[in-house]
């Protein structure tokens, strides 16, 4: 019986299904996780929602996903508000991305 080949540890295989998944798809993906969060909420609302976490949800980098949530709301996609970050260690107000219903 033949061994599989090893793979290094540092190597992360994706499979087939995911390699074929834009990263406008991801995004679509993850802000419909948070479709329950309110678009006027005003405090509490979750890290992945700014531009950092939902860039860290994904696996990409903030500036990287500034470019795709743009590219969103020119086309209607996600709206903007402004919110206090759940958990945040200072109360600034942030911009939170939302799916558009």
């Amino acid at each position: 019986m033949k061994k599989a080949p090893r793979v290094k540890s540092s190597h992360v295989q994706t499979s087939p299904m995911e390699q074929n998944v834009s990263l406008h798809d991801k995004m679509l993906a993850h802000l419909y996780r948070y479709r329950y969060v309110r678009n006027d909420i005003e405090y509490d609302a979750p890290y992945e929602l700014t531009q950092e976490g939902s860039g860290i949800a994904i696996g990409i980098t903030r500036s990287h996903a500034s470019i795709i949530l743009a590219r969103m709301m020119d086309k209607g996609e996600v709206s903007t508000s402004k919110s206090i970050i759940k958990g945040a260690p200072k109360a600034i107000r942030r911009k939170v991305y939302h799916i558009t219903p």
